[in-house]
């Protein structure tokens, strides 16, 4: 089946970028992909933070070349990109719900974050920053994500108290776009969501 697909579509071997080094997955962690999906979600979908399952991120990216076919592998699903406005208090308990862990860790775009996985359920995050200033609770962010989350799917309960602000392309066409229009991706580094109980 996949040689046939290759043979119909033989766009899906044009390569579209490089990157600078091999980004990685990291279920239970933080990882260099997650980092770099959340990112080009967040820019795409003009938010303020964006959100994807380590679970939803299925290949990794090596160094160098990267084709279409490669950057669908990442994300192989039919969501869409969606943005919704969330109040400070819901972010918190959108990163709250991750900390257990259901998916993987959730990789994120645009906060710094620090939590402590020894900690009991709902009281592991410590420090949130949302570009560069702390949280406020009663403020609106909006938050870019894949859109079976933003209907509260994978237990994002949060997402569907928040208020759907607009659904886009597919978060695939969204990742192939963004890597055509760059050309050069430089992979981000780690360090947004710190374990405080892993820090030697």
């Amino acid at each position: 089946m996949i040689d046939t697909a290759r043979e119909q579509y033989p766009e899906l071997a044009e390569q579209i970028a490089t990157i600078d080094k091999t980004a990685f997955r990291r279920y239970y962690r933080e990882s260099n992909i997650g980092n770099l999906v959340a990112d080009l979600m967040r820019e795409a979908g003009n938010a303020d933070i964006a959100m994807m399952s380590s679970g939803s991120i299925r290949v990794d990216l090596n160094k160098g070349p990267v084709t279409m076919e490669n950057v669908m592998d990442v994300f192989p699903f039919t969501d869409k990109l969606s943005v919704v406005s969330l109040n400070g208090k819901q972010v918190k308990d959108l990163l709250e719900y991750s900390y257990k862990l259901p998916y993987g860790l959730a990789q994120f775009s645009g906060i710094e974050a620090t939590y402590d996985s020894t900690k009991p359920e709902g009281q592991r995050l410590l420090t949130l920053n949302i570009n560069g200033d702390k949280v406020v609770d009663d403020k609106q962010y909006k938050v870019a994500t894949y859109s079976y989350a933003a209907s509260g799917g994978d237990g994002y309960k949060m997402f569907a108290e928040g208020k759907l602000l607009s659904e886009g392309d597919s978060v695939t066409q969204v990742l192939i776009d963004q890597f055509k229009a760059k050309k050069n991706i430089k992979v981000p580094d780690t360090g947004r969501q710190v374990d405080v109980s892993r820090v030697n």
